[in-house]
C-alpha cells in the first residue's frame, strides 16, 4: 500500500515539475542533458539497471545524493540565468561537500538497515570515522562559502548554522528520533535562506 503510494506521489511531482519547467526554464534544449542525467541517476538510485541499484555501489551514495541535489538546486537554475559554470565551480564544490556532509548522519541512522545491502560510509569506515569526514566537508564547505561571499563569511548565523549541523553530526546515532534527522534536512533550508539572502 506505502509503495503504491510512494509510485502514485512520484508520478504526480514528476508531472508537476515537468509542467513548471515549461513555464521556468527558459531554454529547455539547452539544459535538458543535465535534467535528464539527474532525472535517471534518481530513477536508477532505486530501480535496479543490470542487477545492481546506483545506490548499492560502495561508497556512491551519498556523492549521487549530492551531485543530485547540486545540480537541481544550483547548477540548473544558475545555467537557466545564463551564468557560466566555471564562474560558480567554487560554489558548486561547496555545496556538493555540504550535502556529502549532512547525507552522512542518515547513513549512519539506517545502519542496520544498510548492513544487509549497502556499503556505505559508516559500514565501510565506521561511524567515528564517518562523522568526522562529515564535519571535515561542512569545514571546507564553510571556508569555500566565507571566501566567495565575505558578508556571509561575516554574517553571524551563517556560522551558527554550520556550527549546529556540524554538532548534530557529531551526536547522531542509529537510535535518534525522527525530530533529530529532521533537524538536519533543517539546516539545509536554514542555510538555503541565508546562502541566497546574504
Amino acid at each position: 500500500m506505502h509503495f503504491r503510494l510512494i509510485k502514485i506521489s512520484a508520478l504526480i511531482f514528476a508531472i508537476l515539475a515537468l509542467v513548471l519547467s515549461v513555464y521556468l526554464v527558459k531554454d529547455v534544449f539547452a539544459n535538458a542533458w543535465l535534467f535528464i542525467l539527474s532525472v535517471l541517476v534518481s530513477i536508477f538510485y532505486v530501480v535496479p539497471i543490470f542487477g545492481i541499484r546506483l545506490r548499492e555501489i560502495p561508497v556512491v551514495k551519498s556523492a549521487l545524493i549530492a551531485v543530485v541535489w547540486t545540480s537541481v538546486l544550483l547548477l540548473i537554475p544558475w545555467l537557466n540565468e545564463g551564468k557560466d559554470p566555471m564562474i560558480v565551480q567554487d560554489e558548486l564544490t561547496a555545496f556538493c561537500c555540504f550535502f556529502i556532509a549532512i547525507s552522512i548522519p542518515f547513513d549512519i541512522r539506517d545502519l542496520e538497515q544498510d548492513r544487509l545491502q549497502h556499503k556505505t560510509l559508516p559500514l565501510l569506515f565506521g561511524t567515528t570515522i564517518s562523522k568526522m569526514l562529515s564535519i571535515l566537508l561542512l569545514g571546507v564547505f564553510y571556508l569555500i562559502i566565507a571566501n566567495i561571499n565575505q558578508e556571509m563569511g561575516k554574517t553571524l548565523l551563517f556560522a551558527c548554522v554550520t556550527v549546529i549541523t556540524a554538532l548534530l553530526t557529531l551526536f547522531t546515532n542509529s537510535t535518534r528520533s525522527i525530530y533529530f534527522f529532521a533537524a538536519i534536512d533543517g539546516t539545509m533550508v536554514l542555510i538555503g535562506l541565508v546562502y541566497f539572502y546574504s
